[in-house]
């Protein structure tokens, strides 16, 4: 997949709420004609007429992208570094229960996901209040679908596993902490804006070794990505545990992004 495929689903999400809106609007204007004394209509419909032009909007706003975007071929062939050793990498949010997370290589081609290990169609008509106290795995996949993590999440703490299945961190949403096993590490995610937008992992020593931004990127990325997609950055040193730390981290703070 492709950043623009990526676009071209998002569109067609958008679009089939679209028509699924109109089709529920179409049969209450049916049982409003067969009913003896006729209710405002207009009152009912409003919502419906709201949620559709808002979905429209998203549907028009990514077929655009779809269209401007152009991923580049992968370093004229050559193969990309594994994910869990890039510099950057950029994030996109599909359609999901409770999270689907992309991660895309800056040429716009997908370098991996976080998903739900088992996503059951049934949780979708679940309030958030109830589903965010179901217990979750999330698995993280490379392009080429080889396994490289687990997070075992439970309402906003999560147990983070390699793909031996060695536990090697914890990471508290709400307190905001995390603990690297191991070599018994903190670290603690940060706002790095007035926006809340931008976030920071910062061990306790004050080494900041990856963040997370909105509204920068190269200018070479931009034929690919829209300015608002989040760019993921690691420092240079990060081992691989930090990486999968923050990756844990990240998918807790945004879980139900896109749902």
């Amino acid at each position: 997949m492709s950043i623009q495929q990526y676009y071209l689903q998002n569109a067609n999400s958008y679009l089939q709420a679209c028509i699924a809106s109109l089709s529920m609007l179409a049969a209450l204007l049916g049982s409003f004609l067969l009913m003896p004394a006729k209710p405002p209509f207009i009152l009912a419909a409003v919502p419906f007429l709201f949620f559709t032009f808002i979905h429209f909007q998203g549907f028009l706003l990514n077929t655009r992208r779809s269209r401007e975007s152009s991923p580049a071929d992968s370093a004229n062939g050559q193969a990309p570094a594994a994910l869990l050793q890039q510099e950057h990498l950029l994030l996109g949010f599909a359609p999901a229960p409770a999270l689907k997370m992309l991660l895309f290589f800056p040429d716009g081609m997908l370098a991996g996901q976080v998903r739900e290990e088992e996503e059951k169609k049934w949780r979708w008509f679940l309030p958030y209040v109830v589903d965010k106290h179901i217990r979750k795995n999330y698995v993280l996949f490379d392009t080429g679908g080889r396994f490289l993590a687990r997070v075992a999440v439970m309402g906003a703490k999560a147990n983070v596993f390699n793909r031996e299945g060695k536990l090697i961190g914890r990471f508290d949403g709400k307190a905001r902490r995390g603990l690297l096993l191991g070599d018994n590490r903190l670290f603690s995610v940060k706002h790095q804006s007035t926006l809340f937008t931008d976030l920071r992992f910062v061990e306790d020593e004050g080494l900041v070794f990856s963040q997370l931004q909105r509204g920068w990127m190269k200018t070479e990325w931009q034929k690919c990505f829209s300015l608002n997609t989040p760019v993921l950055s690691f420092d240079t040193d990060t081992c691989e545990h930090e990486r999968l730390m923050t990756l844990a981290a990240i998918a807790v703070e945004y879980s139900y992004v896109n749902n």
